[in-house]
């Protein structure tokens, strides 16, 4: 009996030592404090279904009051109630404490610091700049010494935000996503797009058949205030679902340019298939053939890259990516680049938004198109709003060991933009690289008690 207690109390003290030093040395657990980093993470927040779509989304609630209703950042709905809905604690993280012991942050990358204000508060946030660059914002973009920084196809999805998601279609409002043409013949079939080719007795009729792309564009929308029946277009804007307690006059949203598609699509036939995309000013098209790999990207309707490859298969569903972030066109196919990214630079057309942004185009090939979804890059401002007095000039020189950091959702993020001390976060402060978000929660209503229970579908590692 005593030989049995002795070793349950040597256990337990074994594995308190164990993770006390892991805490001390290794690994620390973070809780988010606050939404500056959403969507990617959450602080203290309400989820919300929406009431026409049901698309779910979350809403800080760090600052009060909370707004009574939710706009629905899918559909644009504005009736799904807020102030009713019981709050959630933000994200919990795991941070590799000694991250940086074997190397130095690296751009794009999240990491945990202490602030440069008040050590004793722990922040979290996104590195864009490293120890001897200049950085500046403009435009929306982050610009190191004096060029666009763009991201990886890996670093857009970390940093990406939901712009419209097919799957969850409001109820009496038009599609945003329709064929070009009257005669097009891009159809629904319950949860998939549809588009068949030609049928051959229709090439006699139309000898342009063969030629003639069939397009299925993608329009943004707005609800037309006081008539949630009716839309209007709109171009794709800097909102944020998260932030409906903190509102932002209509002169201080930005109109987003840098956008992705992203979709399951199988096609069968010998044809060709196209995505269109522009930013206002730039037309980009990529044009692949998938009975022979061969692939073709057009600027401004003039071919600048061509390249032969391997035939692709899509005769079952394959995930399809397409964006322009950052003046730099990516396409993957199955997670695999179709090839390196290509950038290009701004031309001398005039800068004209649109609500027609992103096309997918079939000529002669059967295509099927299931999880179609639209998103933007995050819209960097110069300053959160409201304007916090002191914030950073630009461009910024960083000095040895210092780096730049700014939140994902920049219009609210307290970051070095507005940091009275100065921009510039010291390699001294760094507590490490968060890696894992392994306690999301949601609260759920029973009877008289509101318990937190783990979001299984949200633990995640951290990219």
């Amino acid at each position: 009996m005593r030989e049995t207690l002795r070793q349950t109390v040597e256990l337990a003290a074994g594995i308190a030592i164990a993770v006390l030093l892991t805490r001390a040395w290794l690994v620390e657990s973070f809780v988010v404090p606050s939404g500056s980093m959403a969507p990617a993470l959450w602080g203290t927040h309400r989820l919300v279904k929406c009431k026409d779509c049901g698309y779910p989304f979350a809403c800080g609630t760090e600052v009060e009051p909370v707004a009574p209703r939710a706009v629905c950042p899918n559909c644009d709905f504005a009736g799904n109630p807020l102030d009713s809905l019981p709050d959630t604690p933000g994200d919990r993280l795991l941070v590799w404490k000694s991250a940086y012991d074997w190397r130095p942050p690296r751009r794009w990358e999240m990491v945990v610091f202490r602030s440069p204000e008040e050590p004793r508060i722990s922040y979290v946030k996104r590195v864009v700049g490293l120890p001897g660059e200049s950085v500046e914002i403009r435009g929306g973009d982050v610009y190191v010494n004096g060029r666009i920084a763009r991201k990886s196809l890996a670093q857009q999805r970390a940093i990406m935000v939901g712009v419209y998601d097919t799957r969850y279609a409001p109820r009496d409002l038009p599609p945003r996503w329709q064929g070009d043409e009257r005669a097009s013949r891009w159809y629904r079939e319950g949860e998939l797009v549809v588009c068949h080719a030609m049928a051959q007795a229709d090439v006699g009729r139309m000898a342009t058949s063969s030629k003639a792309i069939d397009w299925l564009s993608y329009q943004h929308q707005r609800r037309i205030p006081g008539t949630p029946d009716r839309v209007e277009p709109r171009p794709v804007e800097d909102l944020y679902g998260y932030n409906q307690s903190i509102p932002r006059r209509v002169e201080a949203t930005h109109t987003v340019g840098d956008l992705m598609l992203r979709c399951r699509l199988k096609a069968r036939g010998r044809g060709e298939l196209s995505f269109f995309a522009t930013d206002g000013r730039e037309r980009l098209i990529v044009k692949i053939d998938p009975a022979t790999g061969l692939r073709r990207l057009l600027h401004n309707d003039r071919e600048v890259r061509r390249r032969a490859g391997q035939a692709v298969l899509l005769k079952t569903p394959a995930l399809v990516e397409f964006s322009i972030f950052d003046r730099q066109v990516c396409l993957a196919i199955d997670g695999e680049p179709a090839w390196a990214a290509y950038p290009y630079e701004p031309s001398n057309l005039p800068y004209q938004p649109s609500s027609r942004t992103l096309a997918i185009g079939v000529r002669d090939l059967n295509v099927e198109i299931s999880r179609l979804e639209v998103f933007r890059d995050v819209y960097y401002t110069a300053t959160p709003v409201p304007v916090e007095a002191g914030h950073a000039p630009h461009p910024v020189g960083l000095g040895k060991g210092a780096y730049f950091v700014l939140g994902d959702n920049s219009p609210i993020s307290y970051d070095s933009r507005a940091w009275r001390r100065g921009p510039a976060v010291d390699q001294r402060l760094l507590v490490g690289r968060p890696f894992l978000v392994h306690f999301p929660s949601r609260t759920v209503q029973l009877g008289r008690w509101r318990l937190r229970i783990p979001d299984v579908s949200r633990i995640r590692y951290i990219r």
